[in-house]
Formats: C-alpha cells, sequence, structure tokens
C-alpha cells in the first residue's frame, strides 16, 4: 500500500474516534441538563399546585360568611337596627 493512503486511513480512523468521544461527551452533558430540567420542571408545579390550595383558602377564609362567624366568635354582635344613608348624622354638637 502507497504509505499516503495508509497515513490518511490513520488520520481518518483518529478523526472518527475525536468525533465518537465528543459525541458521547455532548450526549452525557445533556442527559444531565435534561435531569436538572426535569427536577425544575416538577418543583416548578409543585409549586403551582400549593399557590392554587393556598389561593382557595385565602378566598375561603376572606369570605363574609366566614368573617362573619369569626367576628360572632370573638364577640361581635351585629346591630339589628336599620341604618339609612340618607338620614342626617350629627357630626358636632353645638355647644
Amino acid at each position: 500500500m502507497n504509505t499516503l493512503l495508509k497515513f490518511t486511513i490513520i488520520i481518518l480512523a483518529v478523526f472518527t474516534f475525536l468525533l465518537q468521544g465528543i459525541n458521547i461527551y455532548v450526549a452525557n452533558t445533556l442527559d444531565v441538563d435534561s435531569l436538572a430540567i426535569r427536577r425544575l420542571s416538577e418543583s416548578i408545579e409543585k409549586q403551582k399546585v400549593s399557590n392554587n390550595e393556598l389561593e382557595a383558602e385565602v378566598l375561603k377564609l376572606s369570605s363574609y360568611v366566614t368573617l362573619a362567624s369569626r367576628a360572632a366568635e370573638l364577640g361581635y354582635q351585629e346591630k339589628k337596627e336599620f341604618v339609612s344613608v340618607y338620614d342626617p348624622i350629627e357630626v358636632a354638637r353645638a355647644r
């Protein structure tokens, strides 16, 4: 065989092994990144569920019925008389 042909075959073989090594390295790097992305996505989904549960809890606790019942538990007594916005209210007393 010609020495130039042998040299070309050796160079191509080395180049092929080098490319395979780079391919393995990149595949492993992407796999590790993929695992990290999957963990972050799962964490984001858990946070979304938690936020939805907390939002529902806030809406429940801030409802009028809940506030009124809690106020009654704490001793608040609702006035039973009628209040009108059109009746004049005495703001200051004359001396």
